[in-house]
């Protein structure tokens, strides 16, 4: 079988544990991802709500949420990507935009980068810090800064540049057995990754993360002629990959962050392509694409705001509905996690009593 390999990508999945579920909710979807061997997921640190007021001053109330989370994961046995991103405090945004209403409220865009990156690496700091001894050892340095949806002052790789060296400056410091992800560049962006690189970034992280959510089948590769290479297909990937050996980089790995389609209807595929799609997808990464480490489904559950809408693409990326129900992507990632499960314990079992 094709995820019998060693080096094959590891499940996860984006969950939202940090974005106001409750606590029995974080149970009901933990214990699904330890019955489906899923060992990563990718979860947002909310900076906006952990220091809403200033620089080194936490709310303990979301400080003990965040605790939850993670220790609810780790026990059992799964893995936390924290993502340090599009969560930026009022006091810190460089929104030129920003204001209070008549109420005091804030009113700003919360993905608009920081005025200053230094008050963004001190939040990371602490962040490896805190939630290092708790287990979690890998760092998402923000989210899709190609697209000005995440950067709203327009996509600039050497801004970023200019906020990811002192970010994963701090981790490492605060953790020095962190691994530090470069942001989740939408649709493998190779040409922003090149600029980042350009920038003098490449030192900074330990391995480059990418978003992929292929518009045509996964095995298909053709060459778009409207300037976009290969962007929106899964093998754009490879141009990633390219930029990074071309910039001596061939030793560090690739973790795929987000992955996904949506079963929105119509327009979109039905809940049976989709579990297809994503069930030839990481067999298809672990047979072809054996640098890409860790390959993160969006989403583990439906956005559960949106009530299962049919209609809302951005709503029904879940391996899981809102009622926790499985949809068939959930029996794909599992099987594809059993199989990797049982391999690895193959795999450990003959290093000790060598093989049959």
């Amino acid at each position: 079988m094709a995820a019998s390999r060693a080096d094959a990508a590891q499940p996860g999945a984006s969950i939202d544990f940090t974005w106001g579920v409750s606590r029995s909710d974080i149970d009901r979807e933990t214990a699904l991802l330890r019955a489906a061997h899923v060992p990563w997921v990718r979860m947002t640190i909310p900076w906006d709500l952990l220091e809403p007021n200033q620089s080194g001053q936490l709310d303990a109330r979301w400080v003990s949420d965040v605790d939850y989370a993670v220790e609810r994961l780790r026990d059992a046995g799964v893995n936390v990507i924290g993502t340090l991103a599009d969560r930026v405090p009022f006091w810190a945004s460089a929104d030129p935009s920003k204001r209070r209403d008549a109420s005091g409220a804030p009113r700003y865009e919360t993905r608009y980068r920081p005025a200053r990156f230094t008050d963004y690496s001190s939040f990371a700091g602490w962040a490896a810090a805190h939630l290092g001894v708790r287990g979690v050892h890998v760092f998402e340095i923000w989210n899709e800064p190609n697209l000005r949806g995440f950067w709203p002052s327009g996509p600039d790789p050497r801004e970023y540049a200019r906020m990811l060296v002192p970010a994963a400056a701090a981790v490492h410091r605060h953790d020095p057995s962190a691994t530090v992800l470069s942001a989740g560049l939408a649709q493998s962006d190779a040409r922003f990754l090149r600029g980042v690189y350009a920038a003098g970034a490449g030192h900074s992280f330990d391995a480059v993360a990418a978003h992929s959510y292929p518009a045509v089948d996964p095995r298909e590769c053709r060459l778009r002629g409207d300037g976009r290479g290969y962007r929106d297909q899964l093998c754009g990937l490879r141009d990633v990959r390219r930029v990074m050996e071309e910039n001596g980089d061939r030793a560090k790995p690739v973790w795929l962050t987000e992955l996904g389609w949506s079963s929105a209807q119509p327009g979109e595929v039905d809940e049976a392509a989709q579990a297809r799609l994503l069930g030839t997808t990481l067999r298809l990464l672990a047979s072809e694409y054996p640098w890409v480490t860790v390959a993160s489904v969006f989403n583990l559950r439906n956005d559960y705001w949106m009530h299962d809408a049919p209609a809302s693409i951005e709503g029904n990326f879940g391996l899981l509905r809102t009622d926790f129900t499985p949809k068939p992507a959930y029996e794909a990632v599992k099987g594809y996690a059993a199989e990797r499960w049982l391999s690895d314990a193959w795999l450990s079992l003959t290093s000790i009593v060598g093989p049959a």
